[in-house]
């Protein structure tokens, strides 16, 4: 399965060639994030077509993120470079991850209520 989630991924997330086996890494550490997720009987071919592509999207989220982890404005003479939103494309990657895969997986944890 990690080939099919790396295809996709690097349409996601635009690898260069000396990139691949970065974003490689990443896809499986994806899958196994997915996997070990999943609800109690619930398997990643039960839900292939969702599991996939959001492998894929949490990988690509990942490898953005990275990417664009380093600078993010520079001078050079009278010309000022200044990058922007670049993790808004991962965010909402990732977002889009967790959505695809919400009927599959378990969910977070969180307070119903505090009796006294």
């Amino acid at each position: 399965m990690t080939d099919e989630i790396y295809t996709i991924a690097a349409v996601f997330a635009g690898v260069g060639e000396n990139e691949e086996p970065t974003l490689e890494k990443l896809c499986g550490a994806a899958e196994t994030e997915l996997r070990a997720r999943l609800r109690r009987g619930i398997a990643p071919e039960d839900c292939r077509g969702s599991f996939i592509c959001a492998a894929a999207m949490l990988a690509a989220s990942h490898f953005l993120a990275a990417r664009t982890a380093g600078v993010k404005s520079f001078t050079a003479g009278a010309v000022t470079v200044t990058s922007g939103g670049e993790g808004t494309d991962a965010a909402d990657l990732r977002t889009q991850a967790e959505l695809l895969m919400r009927p599959f997986c378990t969910g977070a944890l969180g307070f119903l209520g505090v009796r006294a």
